[in-house]
């Protein structure tokens, strides 16, 4: 009994100061102090606490499959992606927020990205939408000579989660019922960037063997192999028979080079696929001009581009939401954003409906929590569910980011050849 009293005790301890800690650091950050962090490390006869020194992790971008991790588990994919990126395909979401309190801010820095992700979110809600993700292969190497490999590099990189496999090039190409009399040249999306896949097999004086695979519904169960001959014609006749009567299909083809090798490690992306029939006028109006695609109609799904926030960046961007005494604005204890027409700025455009942290003299009754900070106590509404998700999320990715301190270094694989 007395080790589950105490158990259960230490737990909410714990609880308890590791939100204090994050939210005095959130306040800290409204005020340009810098944050401090002290990380519960162990447990015996006594409580053993230890200084964490996060810097690398704090100001890392976070991780796409993070990212990916989030929305899968269940968080809403506005709340996600307003709090976790500072960019979407070409949208900006109020990138210097990712740092100390900016002094103005315009509304071409956020109000777009702002409207497409309110948007996902009610298409996600009403199911026209689906998000999931594509696993691609990133590159950590240039260009490997099949003659320099051997078994004992191909163990190590599994051994580390990466893999030695043939350069490959991605095209993608628009099919017109070509046939084996066609001349496939003029059929094709992308003919410059095919063209220079081609030009470059026959500067290399490369001819075989060279693997052609490529996506579709219908897709063959073997992967077609190129040898001598018209490449244009052989690539166009093997992908025509894999495509269905639609005279405008869309080919993604990935051409392999069997000589050449690069180092690669498998990376999540984030995927987002919808029905068009079920999207209205101005969804689809508000999805083409975000993604910039001219026929929305003929594309099933899309790659979202992200680019992230460190976890920095993230507690920066949310410490906007920190309803300061008019007295420390007055006394320029903190910075005051202004807008275009350089009137103050309301960070509740940005901010409003996932963080609201409140100040007030006395320690407030109904606190989810609370710190005092510069005379006044900071606190979450108990009875604000929004600001206390966003807040539970922030602590999710504190312990997914930094919670593991410093992190033992890989070791590093060794290949006979320069990388």
């Amino acid at each position: 009994m007395a080790m589950r009293h105490s158990r259960q005790k230490w737990n909410e301890a714990a609880q308890v100061t590791a939100s204090e800690q994050l939210l005095l650091n959130l306040v800290r950050l409204r005020y340009r102090d810098p944050p401090s962090f002290m990380e519960l490390s162990g447990l015996s006869t006594q409580f053993a606490f230890e200084e964490g020194v996060f810097a690398k992790q704090f100001l890392s971008p976070l991780d796409e499959e993070t990212i990916i991790l989030l929305v899968r588990s269940g968080w809403s994919i506005d709340r996600v992606l307003r709090m976790t990126v500072q960019k979407l395909a070409e949208l900006e979401n109020a990138r210097r927020a990712s740092g100390p309190t900016p002094d103005e801010i315009s509304e071409r820095e956020y109000a777009q990205f702002q409207q497409l992700v309110h948007g996902l979110r009610s298409l996600q809600k009403q199911g026209k939408i689906a998000i999931g993700y594509d696993v691609l292969d990133e590159s950590l190497s240039g260009e490997i000579k099949t003659d320099n490999l051997s078994a004992a590099a191909f163990i190590a990189a599994a051994r580390e989660g990466w893999r030695l496999q043939p350069k490959h090039e991605r095209v993608r190409v628009a099919l017109a019922k070509i046939d084996g009399e066609q001349n496939a040249a003029k059929d094709y999306l992308s003919p410059d960037l095919l063209e220079g896949v081609l030009l470059s097999i026959e500067k290399r004086g490369q001819r075989r063997p060279i693997r052609v695979r490529w996506s579709t519904e219908k897709e063959p169960k073997k992967p077609f192999v190129l040898v001598d001959g018209d490449y244009n014609y052989i690539i166009f006749k093997a992908l025509s028979q894999a495509l269905s009567e639609d005279d405008e299909a869309l080919v993604e083809c990935i051409v392999e080079y069997t000589d050449q090798y690069v180092l690669t490690k498998r990376k999540q992306k984030l995927l987002m696929s919808w029905d068009y029939k079920k999207l209205t006028d101005k969804e689809r109006k508000l999805l083409k001009s975000a993604f910039r695609l001219e026929k929305l109609e003929k594309v099933k799904h899309i790659t979202l581009d992200l680019e992230p926030r460190s976890l920095l960046g993230i507690m920066y961007y949310l410490a906007n939401g920190i309803h300061v005494p008019p007295e420390h604005e007055a006394g320029h204890l903190v910075t005051v954003t202004v807008d275009e027409s350089g009137a103050p700025f309301d960070w509740a455009l940005l901010t409003g409906d996932l963080l609201s942290v409140h100040a007030c003299k006395t320690r407030p009754e109904s606190a989810s929590v609370a710190v005092n900070y510069r005379g006044y106590w900071f606190y979450i509404d108990d009875r604000d569910l929004e600001s206390k998700s966003t807040f539970s999320l922030l602590r999710q990715l504190f312990e997914l980011q930094a919670g593991g301190g410093a992190q033992i270094g890989k070791p590093v694989l060794t290949l006979p050849v320069g990388i």
